[in-house]
């Protein structure tokens, strides 16, 4: 192997990992927008104490979490993001590994989340798309070893 085949190799397997890393976070980021989306969305139609926070919530979860980028301008735009792609859910969960998902998925849940599955679109592109549904997902289960 000479010195310029060498210097090549590292750049491609460089570019390829930088491009792989950088895949996967922008999916981590855009799952972990939606799922703040709809946990806010979640809470503020169904949550018990929502009537004690009122207009302040996304001012309180910004003090209350203390976390550098978690703003309420932010928690709006996350709560935003879910209200215009409740359908995305579906796909940002299945793209997640299982130890994410085993985080979000939590007791006060049930052990699962419910999304709106994304309309199955026929190749005809007929305007007869099928309904949107619900979809359960469940926490996979652990191996015992």
């Amino acid at each position: 192997m000479n010195f310029n085949l060498l210097t090549q190799q590292i750049k491609e397997v460089q570019d390829a990992i930088q491009a792989s890393t950088a895949h996967a976070i922008n999916i981590s980021l855009t799952a972990r927008n939606w799922l703040f989306g709809y946990y806010i969305t979640e809470f503020e139609q169904r949550g018990d104490d929502r009537a004690a926070y009122g207009e302040k919530l996304l001012a309180n979860l910004e003090i209350k979490l203390n976390r550098k980028g978690l703003t309420e301008r932010r928690f709006r735009e996350f709560r935003r993001f879910y209200q215009v792609y409740p359908q995305l859910g579906s796909v940002l969960i299945k793209a997640l590994p299982n130890e994410v998902i085993h985080s979000i998925i939590t007791p006060e849940l049930d052990g699962q989340i419910r999304l709106k599955a994304i309309p199955e679109i026929s190749e005809t592109n007929s305007a007869h798309a099928s309904a949107e549904s619900s979809v359960e997902i469940r926490r996979p289960e652990i191996a015992e070893f």
